[in-house]
């Protein structure tokens, strides 16, 4: 091959390459225009060149000086053809390398917008809630004033609440984290195992919340206002079928989601990476329509809110009425009825009524926010990208919420709070006076023998000098 041909394959391949650039690039709607009219000036512009380098081997001088006029002449041509072309040409790479630069822009800050939500934000919510969640279960194990069936559903929430904080915080906050600081790829493949099971755990720990709270409202509003129905369906055999009929209903629901996400292998540019993605199930169209979505807002958001309104405004309406009745009776001078038990059930009864408003407060919105933006195209520090990054946090904020909430509003668990934590010192000093009396102990006594053993051999050269 010689100069010319060389010279015309490099020009057609520059063409080539400009012209499948621009054609890959059509899914956007402004460049359909232009990679049309460009495939025309692509054709004519092959033309040109054809005309322009065509060498014939067998022909003499005279040939050769007649192809390099016409060149000269066909130089002018494609001048004047590519005069439009050339901002084609050269806009195309231009526009390859500023929406590569924003896309990376973008993605630098979405890793860091997530590592200051989920992993700082979200994750110091996670432990605190942790640690609240296991002070309310120690809590109420030991509060006698508290009713067996009140007990028993509010530990079994704190145990939801805190299976649902543990699986979050590895799923959610320390992945950001290992991501926004690179370490995601120097893990072993046990890893991505992890992140395939907790995302269903994920689920199950949200939905056992969800309707161990509707048991909850449900459980008060029989107790409270229907009394006369309280001792058959609100003992403690009863509580506690209908507290594993919840955990059973939440692990089968959500089993499905253990197909959803599948561990493949991918290689690109002679590099094999294993990476998570949709498996055939989660990529269905009507798996998704109706299993990700229609039955998810049903059983997660739409029924169980509804639920708890309904619940949660029957009992506000009773709590009042009593509040108003005991008043009414302390004004007449017939003392606050009820006695002490009836003041450590309305006690229970604003606790569950706070705990369920908090719970919808936190939850509402939420879903609202999942629904309206779930398919939405968020960009980094947009209003929706924030909005559904801290809906996410107030998901996580009602479940570690319950012990503040115990703590403001019910004076028997501040009570017992402070004696656990008491006793908890107590005992820890305690063991340490021990200790250190144990530590003494063998101290003296071990000086003792040392100065026995040092009076005998002291003793026994006087005695050879008295002899």
């Amino acid at each position: 091959m010689d100069a010319g041909e060389l010279r015309t394959d490099f020009t057609r391949r520059r063409v080539y390459s400009c012209d499948a650039f621009l054609c890959q690039l059509q899914n956007n709607c402004f460049l359909v225009f232009v990679c049309t009219r460009f495939r025309k000036l692509t054709s004519v512009l092959n033309d040109s060149i054809d005309r322009i380098f065509k060498v014939k081997r067998s022909g003499s001088h005279s040939k050769m000086e007649d192809a390099n006029s016409e060149q000269e002449e066909n130089n002018v041509t494609m001048a004047t053809t590519t005069d439009n072309v050339s901002e084609v040409i050269f806009l195309a790479p231009l526009f390859h390398s500023r929406s590569s630069t924003l896309q990376q822009q973008q993605r630098r800050c979405e890793l860091a917008m997530s590592f200051a939500i989920n992993s700082l934000g979200a994750g110091s919510i996670c432990v605190l809630g942790f640690i609240g969640n296991a002070l309310s279960f120690a809590i109420l194990s030991r509060d006698k004033s508290t009713s067996p069936v009140a007990a028993f559903l509010l530990k079994s929430l704190s145990f939801a609440d805190n299976l649902f904080l543990s699986v979050w915080f590895v799923h959610s906050s320390l992945n950001d984290a290992f991501v926004y600081f690179g370490l995601d790829r120097r893990f072993h493949v046990s890893y991505y195992y992890l992140r395939i099971y907790s995302y269903p755990l994920v689920f199950i720990g949200q939905t056992a919340t969800i309707w161990l709270t509707v048991l909850i409202a449900a459980s008060r509003y029989v107790a409270v206002c229907l009394p006369y129905k309280a001792s058959v369906y609100c003992n403690l055999s009863i509580t506690r079928r209908g507290v594993l009929a919840v955990l059973a209903s939440s692990v089968l629901y959500n089993v499905p989601r253990f197909f959803e996400t599948e561990l493949a292998t991918v290689t690109r540019k002679n590099v094999t990476r294993r990476q998570l993605q949709r498996s055939a199930m989660g990529q269905n169209g009507v798996y998704v329509l109706v299993y990700f979505d229609i039955l998810y807002y049903i059983f997660s958001f739409v029924f169980p809110l509804l639920l708890l309104f309904w619940f949660n405004t029957r009992l506000t309406i009773a709590y009042r009425a009593v509040r108003k009745k005991r008043s009414k009776m302390r004004l007449s001078g017939g003392g606050g009825g009820g006695g002490r038990k009836d003041s450590h059930e309305q006690s229970i009864t604003l606790v569950m009524i706070i705990v369920i408003l908090v719970f919808m407060v936190c939850n509402a919105p939420a879903r609202i926010v999942q629904i309206v933006l779930q398919y939405n195209r968020q960009e980094c520090r947009t209003a929706s990208f924030f909005v559904t990054r801290l809906s996410t946090l107030l998901e996580v904020l009602s479940s570690s919420a319950n012990f503040l909430v115990y703590v403001a509003f019910r004076k028997q668990f501040r009570e017992a709070l402070c004696a656990h934590l008491l006793t908890t010192c107590c005992s820890r000093r305690r063991q340490r006076r021990r200790r250190l009396r144990d530590i003494a102990d063998k101290g003296q006594t071990a000086d003792d023998s040392l100065t026995k053993e040092g009076g005998k051999e002291t003793l026994e050269p006087i005695r050879q000098t008295v002899v």
